[in-house]
C-alpha cells in the first residue's frame, strides 16, 4: 500500500456511511402520531401548523387514524424516515362503504392552516412537498362516453393546496390552487387521452385541467410522491416567467439525490390548458379529500402519511443518519491506517 492512497481510503470509508445531505428544518410535518381509532378532526400534532385539523361536523367520523406508518425504500436500499401512524379519509363511511364507526355518506375534507404562506414573495421561490399515499375503498365500474373504463373514478385528494387570504379556515379552506390526487371521471371537458385510475396533478382542482400519470392509485407498496412547486411573482401564463409550475415524481429511485426537473413524471406548466386560467400556486392551507358516493362513479377513499413541506428536496426526503455501528467501523479503519503508518515509519 502506498501512503498516497490513504486519504482516498479514509474518504471512501467515511462516504460509505455518511448521508449525501444533512436534513434541514422543515416548514411543516405531519406524521399522524395520534391514537388509532380516533378521528383526525381536532388533532393538533405535527409541526409548522397554526391550527388543529378542522372538518365538517357531519363527516367527522369519516376521518380515521389507522395504526402503523407507511414506509418507502428506494432502489438502493435507502429508507425514508417515518414515524407515528397514518390517516384514512373516506367519502362513504357507511357499512356498504368503508364501514367506519359512525361513518356516513358525505364528502370528507379535513383541512389545516400552516404557519407560513408560500408563494407570496416578490422574488421566485421553491417549495418541496412529499407524502405517502394509497387510494383505497371499494372499486366501482364506470364506463365513460369516450370508451374509458375506470374503477376508481370518483375524485380524490391525497394532498390539496389552498390559499385563504384571511387565514380564517373555521368554515372554509379557501381557494383551491393545485392538488395531488385525481379528478372525477364524469367531469365535463375531461381529456379523452388521459390514463385512468392513476395519480394526477390538478390545476385549481379541476378534472378538466389535470395531467395524469401512469402510476396506479392503488399500487402497493404505497406510492411515495415528491412535488416541487416553483413560485413566480405573477399569475398570467401568457407572460414569460410570471406563472408558477409544479413537478411530480413517483417513487424516486435514489432518495440521496435531488431529482432533476427534466426527469419529472408529471409537469403542470403555464402553457397547458386554457391560458385564461392563472397558475398562481400560493398556498397556506392543506386539505385531504374523500368524495361521497354517487351512482355514476362511486365514492373515493385515501390513506395518507408523512406529509412534509420544506424549501429543499432534502427537507422532504430524509433518510436515517449513520448508525453508531457504522461510525465505529469508520473509526476502526482510521485506527488501523494509523497503526500501519506507525509501523512503516518505525
Amino acid at each position: 500500500m502506498k501512503t498516497r492512497f490513504l486519504p482516498a481510503l479514509i474518504a471512501s470509508a467515511a462516504i460509505s456511511v455518511a448521508p449525501m445531505k444533512a436534513a434541514a428544518v422543515l416548514l411543516a410535518y405531519e406524521g399522524f402520531d395520534y391514537t388509532p381509532g380516533q378521528s383526525l378532526v381536532g388533532q393538533s400534532g405535527g409541526l409548522g401548523f397554526a391550527t388543529n385539523w378542522l372538518g365538517d361536523a357531519n363527516t367527522t367520523a369519516n376521518t380515521l387514524i389507522v395504526a402503523g406508518s407507511f414506509t418507502y425504500t428506494d432502489a438502493f436500499g435507502n429508507t425514508l424516515v417515518t414515524s407515528g401512524n397514518r390517516v384514512w379519509v373516506t367519502g362513504d363511511g357507511r357499512p356498504e362503504g368503508d364501514n367506519f364507526p359512525g361513518g356516513v355518506n358525505g364528502n370528507a375534507a379535513p383541512r389545516r392552516l400552516l404557519d407560513v404562506d408560500r408563494g407570496l414573495d416578490s422574488e421566485p421561490t421553491t417549495t418541496w412537498v412529499s407524502l405517502l399515499a394509497l387510494r383505497v375503498g371499494m372499486p366501482y365500474e364506470y364506463n365513460s362516453p369516450d370508451g374509458k373504463v375506470a374503477y376508481y373514478g370518483r375524485g380524490v385528494g391525497a394532498l390539496q393546496f389552498f390559499y385563504n387570504a384571511s387565514r380564517n379556515i373555521s368554515s372554509s379552506a379557501g381557494n383551491e390552487m393545485v392538488s395531488i390526487g385525481r379528478g372525477s371521471e364524469n367531469t365535463s371537458g375531461i381529456d379523452p387521452n388521459r390514463n385512468v385510475d392513476t395519480w394526477a396533478v390538478l390545476n385549481r382542482g379541476s378534472a378538466a385541467q389535470q395531467v395524469t400519470s401512469t402510476v396506479p392509485l392503488t399500487n402497493e407498496p404505497v406510492t411515495f410522491i415528491v412535488a416541487r412547486i416553483d413560485h413566480n411573482p405573477g399569475t398570467d401564463p401568457r407572460v414569460a416567467g410570471a406563472a408558477d409550475r409544479i413537478y411530480l415524481w413517483f417513487n424516486p429511485a435514489d432518495l440521496r439525490v435531488e431529482p432533476d426537473i427534466n426527469s419529472a413524471d408529471l409537469t403542470l406548466t403555464p402553457t397547458q390548458f386554457d391560458l385564461n386560467n392563472d397558475r398562481d400556486y400560493v398556498f397556506n392551507v392543506i386539505r385531504l379529500f374523500g368524495g361521497n358516493f354517487n351512482t355514476t362513479v362511486g365514492y373515493s377513499s385515501v390513506q395518507v402519511d408523512e406529509i412534509r413541506i420544506g424549501t429543499t428536496y432534502f427537507d422532504v426526503a430524509p433518510i436515517p443518519e449513520p448508525s453508531a455501528l457504522s461510525l465505529l467501523a469508520v473509526g476502526g479503519v482510521m485506527a488501523l491506517v494509523t497503526l500501519w503508518l506507525r509501523r512503516r515509519t518505525a
